[in-house]
């Protein structure tokens, strides 16, 4: 009444993410092919050899032999954070299995160097050889309900010893957010570490949890947060906290109001099944495989 719409007919593509849709089986699929194919084409890697991980787990930032190869970059200033900035929309859209490598590429925005953009390039390799894999919704498989997964790898950052936060929520058998960061400040054992990414994903929780509501979509509570460290899980239920800095225990109250009340439960699982590991640290092939078919990331 207010508004000139048109009706398009299904949604097929839009700003660059593609879309499939069984409407019989009540499935749908999105990727971002077409972009990964104009990505590789721009930085002439159409014909490029494929690699297995977005970073190598011994050489993150490869070696300096690698940097070498490039040809030189007159404008290293402007085209890394370019690329950077193209990866990074990737990642937000359908492609969580490189979050983690463009987490760290972004960190050096404003030092680029050759062995920097050798890595950024390396994670287009590695689009290359999955370039057919899409997000996932509606595997009839896994669970419907929201819930979701936490994970910190505790100092990773070996200048300011920061740690790395991870997380993601599913819906529906899909990844519907998530996230990896570092976390703003020095946590001095890996159960505080968690507990502050526990936090993290409660607030991203709530914000879901409101906008189901909003369309009016029932969301069963209490809602499943997964968590790798025992230590974390007992302390979000605990009564009291002891000896605890006012950032942690402003986390804990947070956290343990939440649970208290059934909004939230952290339930324990170990790190092989954490899907969210994928998002805080650099893995090993086998792992790093397995939590990309956790992420509902299928090859079609």
């Amino acid at each position: 009444m207010r508004f000139g719409v048109t009706d398009m007919g299904a949604i097929a593509k839009f700003l660059g993410i593609q879309f499939k849709r069984n409407r019989e089986t009540k499935e749908l699929w999105i990727h971002q092919t077409e972009y990964i194919y104009h990505l590789l084409e721009e930085y002439s890697l159409s014909d490029c050899h494929p690699v297995h991980l977005p970073m190598d787990p011994n050489y993150p930032f490869l070696k300096d032999e690698d940097a070498a190869k490039l040809s030189p970059i007159s404008d290293l200033c402007t085209v890394y954070p370019k690329i950077t900035g193209e990866l990074l929309y990737l990642s937000l859209c359908t492609r969580p299995d490189i979050a983690h490598a463009v987490q760290h590429l972004s960190q050096f925005i404003s030092r680029p160097t050759s062995r920097l953009y050798a890595a950024a390039k390396h994670v287009l390799h590695y689009l290359a050889g999955m370039m057919n894999h899409r997000l996932h919704y509606g595997d009839l498989t896994q669970t419907s309900d929201l819930h979701g997964f936490s994970d910190v790898d505790w100092a990773s950052c070996l200048e300011d010893r920061i740690s790395m936060t991870g997380y993601c929520w599913f819906f529906h058998g899909g990844v519907v957010s998530h996230i990896s960061k570092k976390q703003t400040t020095q946590a001095l054992s890996s159960t505080k570490a968690e507990y502050m990414a526990i936090a993290a994903a409660f607030q991203e929780g709530l914000w879901l949890h409101t906008f189901f509501q909003l369309l009016d979509i029932p969301i069963p509570t209490p809602i499943r947060l997964y968590v790798d460290n025992a230590g974390a899980v007992a302390l979000s239920k605990e009564a009291s906290t002891n000896n605890c800095t006012k950032h942690i225990n402003i986390c804990f109250h947070f956290c343990h109001n939440h649970i208290e009340s059934g909004t939230f439960s952290t339930e324990w699982l170990s790190s092989s099944k954490n899907t969210a590991d994928i998002l805080t640290k650099t893995l090993p092939r086998p792992l790093f495989q397995r939590h990309i078919h956790g992420l509902s990331l299928v090859s079609c």
